[in-house]
C-alpha cells in the first residue's frame, strides 16, 4: 500500500481540527487490509490501494487493480467483495477505481463502482478490446452517461463507428485520439449518433482541402471543426469556405475554431480564434482591445469579422 503523508505541521493541523470534528479519522489500516484482500480474489494480477490522509493533499482511498485475464464474471465478484470489504470505512474518503481488464484496456470510476455499472463499462470495454486497434482505451461514465477515451487509435473513423454502435441509444460520449495527427483526426463523438452520420461527417471533411484537426459530431452531424486557416492573408477566405462548403448557418450550428499564422517569419506564434455560426455565444468573452503587435491586431480583427459575418448575436 502507498501512503501519502502531509508535512508534520500539516498533521498536527489535521489533528487539531479532527478534535473539533473536521478532517477524516485514520483509515491506514483498513486501506493496507483492503489491498491485501483485494489481492487475494480469484482473477487479481495485483492490487494498488494508495491512502491519502491531508488537510492540504485531500482524503483519498485510490484502488487499481490488474486483471487481465479475468472474465467478466470475477471483475464483478471482484466489485461486490470489494464494496463488502471496504464498508462504511471510507465515505469521508473519495474512493477512485481503476481495474485493468487487458493490455492497455481499464474501466474506472470516479467512486465506487456497482456491479451493475462495472457490468455495463465490461461491456463496453470488451468491444473496444476486440474492435479497435489502439495503444489505450478507458471506459467511464460520465454524467450518468457512458464515456470512452481511446488514443492512439489505427483508425479513428472505424473506432468512432463502432463505438457509437456499441452505445446504441444511450447519451454518451466518444473521444478517439489519432495515432498519426498529422493526417488523422481527432474525433469526438455525442451519441447516439449512427454510422451515416460519421461517415458523412468524414466525407465532408475530405472536400473541404483545408486541414482539419479535430471534430465533434452528434446527431445533426458536424458540430464543432478545428482547421488551420493559414495565414493572415488568407485566412477569412479559408474560414469563410469551409463556413459554406459545410452549408454551416441557422439551420446547421456549427462551432468553428481556427489557427491563422503570419504572414512572414516572425517570433511570433500562431493565433487562434473562434466563431458560433448561425448562434451566438453570449458567455463568450471577446478577445483584448490592445493587440501588441500587427499580426495579434490582425487575428482579432479576423475573429471579430467573422463573427459579425457568421453569427446571430444582436449588432
Amino acid at each position: 500500500m502507498r501512503i501519502r503523508t502531509a508535512s508534520w505541521l500539516l498533521g498536527m493541523v489535521v489533528i487539531a481540527m479532527t478534535t473539533v470534528g473536521c478532517g477524516a479519522p485514520d483509515r491506514s489500516a483498513e486501506a493496507a487490509q483492503l489491498e491485501t484482500t483485494l489481492g487475494s480474489i480469484p482473477g487479481v494480477e495485483s492490487a494498488d490501494v494508495y491512502y491519502t490522509n491531508g488537510f492540504d493533499s485531500g482524503y483519498t482511498v485510490d484502488i487499481k487493480v490488474m486483471m487481465p485475464g479475468a472474465d467478466d464474471r470475477q471483475v464483478v465478484a471482484m466489485v461486490r467483495r470489494m464494496n463488502a470489504e471496504m464498508g462504511n470505512e471510507f465515505d469521508d474518503y473519495g474512493t477512485p477505481v481503476t481495474i485493468g481488464i487487458g493490455d492497455n484496456v481499464v474501466i474506472e470510476s470516479g467512486g465506487r463502482f456497482t456491479p451493475e455499472g462495472a457490468a455495463a463499462d465490461l461491456a463496453t470495454a470488451r468491444v473496444a478490446q476486440t474492435g479497435v486497434a489502439a495503444g489505450w482505451i478507458t471506459v467511464s461514465h460520465r454524467e450518468g452517461g457512458p464515456s470512452i477515451d481511446i488514443t492512439d487509435a489505427a483508425d479513428p473513423v472505424h473506432a468512432a463507428t463502432v463505438m457509437s454502435a456499441a452505445f446504441g441509444s444511450a447519451r454518451g460520449e466518444i473521444d478517439v485520439m489519432p495515432r498519426e495527427p498529422g493526417s488523422q483526426l481527432r474525433w469526438l463523438v455525442n451519441t447516439p449518433v449512427s454510422d451515416r452520420h460519421i461517415h458523412d461527417a468524414a466525407a465532408r471533411i475530405d472536400t473541404l482541402g483545408t486541414p482539419v484537426a479535430a471534430v465533434t459530431v452528434d446527431d445533426g452531424g458536424i458540430a464543432e471543426l478545428w482547421i488551420d486557416a493559414g495565414t493572415e492573408t488568407n485566412a477569412h477566405a479559408t474560414v469563410s469556405a469551409v463556413i459554406h462548403s459545410l452549408g454551416a448557418g441557422r439551420n446547421r450550428p456549427l462551432r468553428l475554431h481556427w489557427r491563422v499564422s503570419p504572414a512572414v517569419d516572425t517570433w511570433e506564434r500562431d493565433a487562434s480564434g473562434s466563431a458560433s455560426v448561425g448562434t451566438c455565444d453570449e458567455t463568450r468573452t471577446d478577445r483584448a482591445a490592445d493587440p501588441r503587435t500587427d499580426f495579434e491586431a490582425a487575428s482579432v480583427a479576423l475573429e471579430r469579422r467573422i463573427r459579425a459575418e457568421y453569427e446571430t448575436c444582436r449588432k
